[in-house]
């Protein structure tokens, strides 16, 4: 995926991802995104379990410095 297939047209890349689960990670973001809503309430409503390890978000990095 690119930056430009998500700025043109979205949906199609939206599309898979959610297929592949309801999160994934996206190096070209340099971050997870969340697709399912149910991942995405549950993300947002607990800041304490999903969150940046140290407080700076790592680009490309899904493991540490990344979401726990």
């Amino acid at each position: 995926m690119t930056l430009a297939e998500l700025e043109t047209d979205p949906h199609p890349v939206l599309a898979r991802l959610r297929a592949a689960g309801p999160a994934t990670w996206v190096p070209v973001l340099g971050a997870w995104l969340v697709t399912g809503y149910d991942l995405a309430v549950r993300v947002l409503r607990d800041a304490r379990t999903f969150t940046v390890v140290d407080g700076v978000h790592r680009r490309g990095e899904p493991g540490p410095g990344g979401l726990r």
